[in-house]
């Protein structure tokens, strides 16, 4: 699995979330790239470029 982040995806805050029907709380939030990214940086996972 690649991923792919952007410093632009941290000014996104949606307000709602549509699951089931209805409108809640989104999960994605900006603190929680800071989260994943931390994740990713303590995982042993090869480096690579897109598209190789």
């Amino acid at each position: 699995m690649r991923s792919v982040h952007s410093e632009t995806t941290k000014t996104r805050r949606t307000r709602a979330a549509l699951d089931g029907g209805q409108l809640v709380i989104p999960w994605e939030c900006p603190e929680r790239v800071d989260t994943l990214l931390a994740g990713l940086r303590r995982a042993p996972l090869p480096a690579g470029r897109p598209g190789r």
